[in-house]
Formats: C-alpha cells, sequence, structure tokens
C-alpha cells in the first residue's frame, strides 16, 4: 500500500475529502494496484511500496511514487464512488441523504463524472507507461509485456500511431495480442520467416527506414490488427468507443451506436486495405521484374507434335 491516509489521497486526487474514512477506501485501492500491476508488472508496484516506505528517497524515486500513486488514487476513488452511493445494509440496500441540504445527482450526472475520472485514469496510465520508458526505469525494462515488445514489427505506441492514430500506450499494450496474431497470420507468412527476422532487426536497430518494403508491411500490420479487434467487438479498448457522428440541423454533432451491418463492411473495408498494402510490399520487397514477352527465336528449341 502506498498511501496511509485521506490527506495524501486528496493532495493526489484533489477531489477527495481529506476527511473521509480512509479504511473504506482501502480495499479499492489495492484492488486498483493490482490491475495496474498487470500492465506495469508487479515488480514496479515493489518498487513504489520499497521507496514510499524509504526514510529519506531520492528525487527521482520520489518523482517516479507520485507518477505511481496517480492512476492508483484515481480508480481506487473512483470504484468506492461507484459502490457507495447505496448503502448496504442487514435490512437491505439505502440511500441515505439530508433531504433538507443535500440533493442526489441525476443519472447522466453520474454517468458524465464516471466518464471523465476514467478518461483522468486513463491519461495518468499513459503518463506512467511514458515516464517509465523516457526514464528506463529499471523493473519496468524487465518486465515481460515490455520484453515483447521486440518481437514486433511495430515496437511502440508511436509506431502504431504513425498509421492509426491511438496515441496512447495503454491502448497499445491491449492490443498486443491482436498485433502479434496479426503478425503470425499475415505479414511473416508474406514476408518470409527469414527475411522477416532480418527485418524486425534492421527495427530493433532504428534502421528500419533503410528498408522500402518496411512502411507498406507496418500499414497493414495496423489495419490487419484493427480488423481483428474491430470483427470481435474488442470496443473497450477505445475509451469514446465506437460510434458514427451524424451532422444536426442546429450545426452540432451527435454520436450514435453504429449498426453491426455498417461495422461489418468497415472491418472489411480494412481487411481490404490492409490486402493491397501487402500486394504492394511484396512488389516492393521483390524489386523491379524483367519478364520475357516474346519466345526466344532459336532454330535448336523449334519442334512439333503430330
Amino acid at each position: 500500500m502506498i498511501f496511509k491516509d485521506s490527506k495524501e489521497l486528496a493532495a493526489t486526487t484533489g477531489n477527495y475529502f481529506a476527511n473521509n474514512n480512509f479504511d473504506k477506501v482501502r480495499p479499492y485501492l489495492e484492488a486498483a494496484s493490482l490491475s495496474l500491476a498487470k500492465i506495469i508488472g508487479a515488480e514496479t508496484i515493489k518498487k513504489a511500496e520499497d521507496i514510499y516506505l524509504a526514510t529519506e528517497p531520492s528525487e527521482t524515486d520520489a518523482e517516479l511514487l507520485k507518477i505511481i500513486q496517480h492512476p492508483i488514487a484515481i480508480m481506487g476513488t473512483l470504484q468506492l464512488y461507484r459502490h457507495n452511493d447505496i448503502a448496504h445494509e442487514d435490512t437491505g440496500r439505502k440511500v441515505k441523504i439530508d433531504a433538507d441540504k443535500e440533493k442526489l445527482p441525476w443519472e447522466w450526472q453520474l454517468n458524465r463524472d464516471d466518464d471523465i475520472m476514467l478518461n483522468d485514469y486513463y491519461d495518468a496510465v499513459d503518463n506512467l507507461l511514458i515516464y517509465l520508458e523516457d526514464k528506463k526505469i529499471d523493473t519496468w525494462l524487465v518486465q515481460k509485456t515490455r520484453i515483447g515488445f521486440k518481437s514486433l514489427l511495430l515496437p511502440d505506441s508511436n509506431a502504431f500511431s504513425r498509421f492509426w492514430n491511438i496515441d496512447s500506450p495503454r491502448i497499445f499494450i491491449q492490443l498486443l495480442p491482436l498485433i502479434k496474431e496479426a503478425q503470425r497470420r499475415w505479414l511473416v507468412p508474406a514476408y518470409g520467416k527469414e527475411d522477416f527476422e532480418e527485418l524486425l532487426l534492421t527495427v530493433q536497430n532504428n534502421k528500419a527506414y533503410t528498408v522500402p518494403a518496411y512502411e507498406y508491411a507496418a500499414n497493414a500490420l495496423v489495419l490487419y490488427t484493427m480488423h481483428l479487434a474491430f470483427k470481435r467487438g474488442i470496443f473497450s479498448i477505445i475509451p469514446q468507443g465506437i460510434i458514427q457522428k451524424n451532422l444536426q440541423s442546429d450545426g452540432t454533432f451527435k454520436g450514435e451506436s453504429i449498426s453491426y451491418s455498417t461495422l461489418n463492411k468497415y472491418t472489411e473495408y480494412l481487411r481490404h486495405e490492409a490486402d493491397i498494402l501487402l500486394d504492394d510490399m511484396k512488389i516492393i520487397k521483390q524489386g523491379p521484374q524483367t519478364y520475357e514477352l516474346l519466345p526466344n527465336n532459336d532454330k535448336n528449341n523449334k519442334y512439333m507434335i503430330l
């Protein structure tokens, strides 16, 4: 646990009351810590706990602790708010409120507040992942998920965002299983296993720009990945979900849920575009070809069958 009281929690979130009962939020903070460990690794969480218990942590360690505390605090308090709107007692569930001084929020207000806090949490996780990568934190560099980046044609969210702007290391990590599958199913067979291993080496050495076919291969991999994501209905990867914007008469945009038929057409469109890129990649990789359009007029190569 990297919090000891509500005052620390209030200082981290900015919207939690310092006089709240800390024991009520403790289980949600522990759960949030375990969830974050699935992303950044249990070793990095343990490192933060050691820093928290240290008598005089360095300035760098204190900065790391603060940036790890932030997403845990946001998710922990959000879960508390969600579970604490209704009191659970032996006689049943109840809503306790001072009718003279307090008023229950509307459902849309609760939903909007949930969305705001979730987006804050996503931003905090993204900032944490960027920090871990930029500062080369040792426990992160040896984390299993981080090591797995090396086997990909798209080694990080920046490479992915060149072709599909996700702008989120967190979303990139969630897409990793699909990226690996798309690479295994389409890219490796089309490029050739041995040649693909050489291509990965150029990517790891930051020399992918020297391989003309790389742009086509990477772009195709992104489209195949998103094809799989949309085809399988993994919509929670993108915080805003999949919506279709329509221009209303007052000039504003209204978001509506996309129909299954439209979504299916779009996923097939992505697959089609990826196939075209894969064909272009093969042409670029093979280089210019010379074809003999007319037969060679050789007197020793003339025969007929009767």
